[in-house]
């Protein structure tokens, strides 16, 4: 819409000190907001990289980012319920499927070329909208008491042959598995996806969240789990090498 277009400029200029790590693991997109010399931010990212985030935006402009926490697909339902109204000018998330329903809605503006120019095409959105922001990598955590280096797959679609039984653990309502599923269906295909997923069914124990699976690897419950990588650093940093 054009209102918020123009309000959404007010703060784009300001965006670029944020974009500084232009990957896929977390994206920003430009809502609109208030006129006044602060942003409102919402963030559906974890509180440790939001927080680092916003303290040293606000270093660098001297603008107050007033921040609006929960779960994305929370937030992104919240932005389509206040449409024009909404006091959001920056929408912050881990996955792409909010910011594809907030597009379709045309509930966000165009980022200036100066923020587009710094990101690679394939880490932002085709139509401007969006662009990624940090780098997340999904992982295999294993145990090596179950499973030596030199028997782990080469693959994770390996994961899902017989021999794998028992041995796997997920977290498949976890909203970081979303994106791991499109990944295998845009390099493999939706066929080699769907063998995939009914393979890990007979084979995995799921478990609540990425935390839960990486804890289950650590006890020896798995023998390999499925987690963003960063999950088996902050249990690394807790418990300490062993």
């Amino acid at each position: 819409m054009p209102e918020r277009a123009h309000r959404g400029r007010r703060w784009a200029r300001w965006l670029g000190p944020f974009v500084v790590v232009v990957t896929a693991g977390s994206l920003v997109a430009a809502c609109g907001g208030s006129g006044s010399n602060a942003i409102t931010l919402y963030s559906g990212q974890h509180p440790q990289l939001t927080q680092a985030l916003v303290t040293a935006f606000t270093k660098q402009t001297g603008i107050e980012v007033r921040v609006r926490t929960d779960d994305g697909i929370v937030l992104a339902d919240e932005l389509l319920q206040e449409g024009a109204s909404s006091p959001a000018d920056v929408y912050m998330t881990e996955n792409s499927p909010e910011l594809m329903m907030l597009t379709e809605h045309h509930l966000l503006t165009t980022l200036p070329a100066s923020i587009l120019e710094q990101v690679p095409p394939a880490y932002r959105s085709p139509t401007g909208t969006w662009v990624g922001l940090a780098l997340r990598v999904s992982a295999l955590a294993y145990d090596p008491s179950l499973v030596p280096a030199s028997q782990l797959p080469k693959s994770l679609l390996d994961l899902a042959r017989p021999e794998w039984k028992g041995k796997v653990a997920i977290a498949p309502t976890d909203s970081d598995f979303v994106p791991l599923v499109g990944a295998v269906i845009a390099t493999h295909g939706t066929e080699a996806a769907r063998t995939w997923l009914e393979g890990l069914k007979a084979n995995a124990a799921t478990y609540q969240d990425d935390e839960s699976v990486v804890a289950a690897v650590d006890r020896g419950q798995a023998a390999v789990g499925i987690v963003n990588q960063y999950y088996w650093y902050r249990l690394r940093l807790e418990q300490g090498p062993s």
